[in-house]
């Protein structure tokens, strides 16, 4: 077993002052919110009349789409750029259960998320995970179209995206919905928001349940293609049965340290009827056979805000947020290819009991090579431990788990005749990642 535990943590305060100018986003108190800061710049203004190129999605706009999940909404950004968010082990390399967004094709590490305009604890190479927010909290989305490392630094190059939640809500909300998928029990979600107000103060919270059934790729005819049609589409040279290429450690020099008799290997004879593709030099393995186009996945969402407004030039904010993502049963291949494929310790001896009982199967494989008898070569094999019969014909299994938490405050208003703007704020968020392989 390979379990590896990653811990993120970020921890942000900040104080801004300025004269004649807002130096924060505006609190969302009760009522109609006539001017806010507009996401990529303090200065006062709406994103309508600003001179930056942000997009706003609003809730309307949300809705009148049928409120699509957040994997959906990031895809249905005009700016979004491969994104991951249905994230399999051979697209997202470790990411599974993530939904990060990638602006202008750049990246998803830069692109910067904010909530409420404070910043959300990244991962280093996967970017925000913006699964964390209930789908019920977010009130609009406003994103930067260009890049913003000037004001926000470098996680900011592609651009940046700032969810607002919906502070001022009032009464209670409820949202379910099922999704049928053929060959899955499908997805399942159902939204809470409940909000109170008053004159001066404002209280909001939003959860989430999400569970999401298994989809095998083998489920899906579209998704394996034969190697002939598709050779790129999960087919790997390096199998179980694989190939190999005769060798002699006395023909090693510094052109060819592996000392190889041949310049192209040769498949394993019985390939196609053991399961695999072969040809002319290789047996293929079709990898993703194992793998799943959506993983057995539970998520839940926990998301809370205060705002006081406690004199007309004075304003508190607070929010909490708690997310945790369990997806106990990754399924991905049986095995992974050697990192070293002519090694010395990948090198099968001629005095090896079972390449001298192959070459007597097989001595056409074999034949003379210079001054190397068949009986003097040895042989490199290109393999795995576990091929196309898997672990008992199952895949590897392990497990995926994300847990966030996050604390923001901000304290915010003018004095001396609106002449001076200030905002005080602080924010904490963390975030632990379970994940679990195994592998010879």
């Amino acid at each position: 077993m390979l379990p590896t535990t990653m811990r993120r943590a970020s921890l942000a305060a900040a104080i801004s002052f300025a004269l004649g100018i807002a130096a924060a986003p505006a609190v969302h108190a009760a009522g109609a919110i006539e001017e806010v800061v507009v996401t990529g710049s303090y200065i006062k203004g709406t994103p309508e009349d600003a001179a930056l190129p942000v997009e706003v999605t609003t809730r309307a706009d949300l809705e009148d789409i049928g409120m699509p999940s957040i994997n959906e909404m990031i895809r249905n950004l005009s700016i979004s750029s491969g994104n991951l968010s249905e994230s399999n082990q051979f697209v997202s390399n470790g990411a599974e259960g993530v939904s990060t967004i990638n602006l202008r094709g750049l990246g998803a590490a830069r692109t910067l998320v904010l909530i409420n305009g404070r910043r959300h604890v990244p991962t280093e190479t996967t970017g925000v995970d913006m699964a964390t927010l209930p789908l019920s909290a977010i009130g609009r989305i406003e994103v930067l179209k260009d890049g913003a490392a000037a004001l926000y630094g470098s996680d900011a190059i592609a651009g940046v995206v700032n969810l607002i939640t919906r502070g001022g809500f009032e009464g209670f909300e409820i949202r379910a919905s099922q999704q049928f998928i053929q060959d899955s029990d499908g997805d399942q979600e159902i939204n809470l928001l409940y909000g109170w107000a008053n004159d001066s103060m404002n209280w909001m919270v939003a959860a989430e349940y999400q569970a999401r059934d298994e989809l095998p790729i083998k489920e899906r005819s579209w998704s394996m293609r034969p190697l002939s049609e598709n050779p790129a589409g999960g087919w790997s040279g390096i199998g179980m049965p694989g190939s190999f290429f005769p060798a002699s450690l006395a023909a090693a020099s510094a052109d060819n340290p592996a000392g190889l008799l041949a310049a192209a290997g040769k498949p394993e004879p019985r390939c196609n009827e053991l399961g695999g593709s072969g040809t002319a030099t290789s047996c293929f393995f079709q990898y993703t056979f194992f793998d799943n186009l959506i993983e057995d996945q539970e998520t839940y969402k926990l998301f809370s805000e205060f705002n006081w407004d406690i004199s007309d030039s004075a304003a508190l904010h607070v929010e909490a947020l708690y997310s945790k993502m369990d997806m106990p049963d990754w399924k991905t291949s049986p095995s992974y290819p050697p990192q070293s494929l002519f090694g010395r310790d990948r090198f099968i001896a001629p005095s090896h009991p079972g390449l001298q009982l192959y070459k007597q199967q097989y001595p056409e494989l074999f034949p003379a090579v210079g001054p190397f008898a068949p009986e003097a070569q040895g042989a490199y094999t290109v393999s795995r431990m576990i091929g196309v019969e898997g672990l008992g014909g199952k895949p590897q299994t392990g497990k995926r788990e994300t847990e966030t938490v996050r604390l923001a405050a901000s304290l915010t208003g003018a004095a001396f005749d609106e002449g001076l703007n200030y905002d005080i704020g602080v924010s904490y968020s963390e975030r632990e990642r379970f994940l679990q392989g195994q592998d010879m």
